[in-house]
């Protein structure tokens, strides 16, 4: 793989690897990303147009969700911040803090509305074509609620003092949806004398269509940061290489 700096021990990294791959594999079949490449379909048949049209609740929730989603061509940290904080993953945390207005906003609360007003929309009238796209979609909604609150359970506070948290994120891509799979992880025991000196560590995967899976893990101690990419793709091994002085910049 290619590394900016001197990766961390490997005991450290097999450890969020192994983690991140049990949640990647978890979640992947009841992504939010399937959800919106399904809501595109929904959109585009002609037999559900005078549904959606006479049902602007309906029109309003698929225009919302797919605001939860990264743009591939206009990623950031601010944009990345700004999804993640629209997940739902801190909906009961920002209910307890009186922040209602994150929470009304968030993903989560946009896939239980969905969820819900699916179930009460007239569909007897439908063909058979478009009563499955319907059913198609109210499974992938349920999926998709069920896979928040899975990354909610799977990030509560660990005994042993550390911190983590998992969640998927929709990455807009060359017309479709992918999944951005990511977990943060604080070890508190590695500042136990320093807390500004506690290690964090980020793992991104991600699988895009005629290039095959990526993995980055990025960890931090202090001023030292590392960064390792792992692909099995000689295309996007050429691509890191190529743009390698260019991501070393934006780190320093």
């Amino acid at each position: 793989p290619s590394q900016l700096t001197q990766p961390t021990t490997q005991s450290s990294q097999q450890g969020l690897l192994s983690s991140a791959t049990a949640f990647s594999a978890d979640a992947k079949p009841a992504s939010l990303s399937s959800l919106l490449v399904a809501l595109s379909s929904l959109s585009a048949q002609p037999a559900l147009r005078p549904l959606i049209s006479q049902a602007p609740a309906l029109a309003s929730l698929i225009s919302a969700l797919s605001t939860h989603s990264l743009q591939a061509n206009a990623m950031s940290a601010s944009s990345l911040a700004a999804v993640v904080g629209r997940s739902g993953l801190f909906n009961e945390a920002n209910l307890v803090a009186g922040r209602s207005n994150r929470v009304s906003g968030s993903s989560k609360t946009h896939l239980a509305q969905l969820q819900k007003l699916i179930g009460d929309l007239p569909s007897a009238n439908l063909n058979a074509e478009a009563r499955a796209s319907l059913s198609t979609v109210s499974d992938f909604t349920n999926a998709a609620l069920a896979n928040v609150t899975q990354q909610q359970l799977i990030s509560i506070p660990q005994d042993t003092g550390s911190q983590r948290w998992c969640f998927g994120i929709p990455l807009a891509y060359e017309g479709s949806f992918v999944d951005l799979n990511m977990v943060i992880e604080r070890d508190e025991k590695s500042g136990d004398s320093n807390p500004s000196e506690a290690m964090w560590r980020v793992d991104l995967s991600l699988s895009l269509p005629e290039i095959g899976p990526l993995r980055v893990l990025v960890t931090m101690r202090g001023r030292e940061v590392s960064v390792v990419f792992n692909s099995d793709s000689s295309q996007v091994r050429g691509l890191i290489d190529a743009s390698f002085g260019q991501l070393k910049e934006r780190m320093i």
